[in-house]
């Protein structure tokens, strides 16, 4: 339609944070799954021992060559006594225990393809995993290159747009990042329809879409943004600090992936001395038994004139094989150990390394306290920061530079993917939770402030020392916010 051309418009790519945190990567249904897959593991693996242990007690203890007969003739040849022919030990060797070995055989082939169908739940938890956490980084690279950072609003400011453009008969296009997450969803736990409000829309066209300057180089510190976005702030009330959440996320996650990825490796290597058991036990027959020729008749010289055989062969039919199957069994406890650890340990920062923390922690403590922490301080901040008829706006680290935070602290340093910073994000992640009045000393944000002046120390810059996560972000009561001039 002609007119069309003159309508304003916008085209919003739709960002749901909260979603993917809480519905994708950490749902409790997810929760529930690991603990059920790793529960029902340990269980198949302790019978596994139980039922091999018993397994190879029958077959060293029964199985004998003494069971088999020798069906070959001994001749005299050469002036000696030798069996003319081969294979010639008949009968089985475990023929009183092998309705017995064979019974355990079979529980052993059950118990194996249980452990298989745990194993595919196993892997299929972490593909899933890693796929959502692939969505979180996807995430965070359009806060930091698709979108530009000033661009961003949180959903209560696109509500307030959707509003002003309805009255001036104005345009919008909402694009999903992902079609298959919606931002309104049934809570369970409130038992209403409910929208997620840690999500951010990014413009990305439309009438009132001009051509957006370059991003500064965002590795680093940096504090640099154009002048032509910097709003007049009156005060920085209150914080959404959602880059270190993205960051807590990923690395939390990262941990649990790979908690679950040793898990699978020691399901693998159960399932496979399994079958190795299994195979060896196979072998224990008369093939390894072997006959006894002797010279039974002698001339006035002294020569051998006859020979005989045994009539019952000798041997063990699993001697060859005995220490081979123990080892077996062995590598089958010794992974049930390193399952039950992997699964059980709790995380004491003095004692255990981050390797070493149970899944059981990770998704019944860490886990929960740290939704928890986010609905606090994410989730409610944009929900409540701006409201129709207010002069709040949601800003990134960059453009309240020199303000004050609710804390009573300047901001000065926007960082991210600058090194020494990293390395403070990865120390203190699992501290929890993010600001506890009841205990200042042992918080997230204590920890990382802590970190960053004892390397702002060691490295002599001072910058350092103040840096902020440049994706988080703050309610701000403004004067004016030209974000397009």
């Amino acid at each position: 339609r002609p007119e069309d051309k003159y309508k304003t418009s916008s085209i919003d790519v739709e960002l749901p944070l909260g979603r993917i945190i809480m519905e994708g990567i950490f749902p409790e249904e997810r929760m529930d799954r690991i603990e059920e897959n790793t529960s029902s593991t340990l269980s198949i693996v302790d019978d596994l021992i139980l039922n091999n242990t018993e397994l190879i007690e029958n077959v060293v203890r029964e199985c004998d060559c003494y069971y088999t007969f020798c069906n070959c003739p001994c001749e005299l040849t050469n002036g000696g006594c030798s069996i003319q022919g081969e294979n010639c030990c008949d009968c089985d060797p475990c023929e009183p225990v092998r309705s017995q070995i064979e019974a355990l055989q079979v529980i052993n082939i059950e118990l194996s393809e249980l452990l298989e169908a745990e194993l595919a739940t196993t892997t299929l938890e972490i593909q899933s995993l890693r796929n959502e956490l692939n969505r979180l980084a996807r995430l965070e690279k359009y806060f930091v290159e698709d979108c530009r950072l000033w661009t961003l609003q949180s959903l209560n400011e696109f509500l307030i747009k959707t509003s002003d453009y309805s009255v001036i008969d104005g345009e919008i296009t909402t694009v999903k990042a992902w079609e298959d997450i919606s931002t309104i969803y049934e809570s369970q736990i409130e038992g209403k329809i409910i929208r997620d409000w840690a999500t951010f829309y990014c413009q990305v066209g439309g009438k009132t879409f001009f051509e957006q300057p370059e991003q500064p180089d965002l590795e680093g510190p940096t504090e640099e943004i154009p002048d032509m976005y910097l709003p007049t702030l009156e005060s920085c009330p209150m914080e959404a600090p959602v880059g270190e959440f993205i960051d807590r996320a990923k690395r939390l996650t990262g941990l649990l992936i790979s908690r679950l990825a040793y898990f699978k490796y020691l399901q693998e290597t159960t399932i496979n001395a399994v079958h190795e058991i299994n195979r060896m036990v196979n072998d224990c027959s008369s093939m390894n038994c072997y006959p006894v020729c002797y010279c039974c008749g002698w001339d006035d010289d002294g020569n051998c004139t006859d020979c005989c055989c045994e009539e019952r062969c000798r041997g063990n039919p699993c001697s060859y094989y005995y220490d081979a199957i123990r080892e077996q069994l062995d590598i089958i406890i010794e992974a049930r150990e390193a399952m039950g650890e992997t699964v059980w340990n709790e995380w004491e920062e003095d004692e255990k390394t981050r390797e070493e923390i149970g899944v059981m922690s990770i998704i019944r403590e860490l886990t929960p306290t740290f939704l928890e922490d986010f609905k606090q301080h994410v989730w409610y901040p944009m929900r409540e920061c701006v409201k129709d008829k207010t002069s709040n706006v949601f800003f990134d680290t960059q453009r309240v530079l020199g303000q004050v935070d609710p804390e009573g602290v300047m901001i000065r340093t926007p960082c991210y993917k600058e090194p020494t910073y990293e390395y403070c994000l990865e120390e203190c992640y699992l501290e929890e939770p993010h600001l506890d009045v009841d205990d200042p000393e042992g918080t997230y944000r204590r920890c990382l402030e802590e970190c960053l002046v004892d390397q702002a120390e060691q490295r002599g810059l001072d910058q350092i020392a103040w840096c902020r996560h440049l994706l988080n972000f703050y309610c701000c009561n403004v004067k004016w916010t030209p974000l397009i001039k």
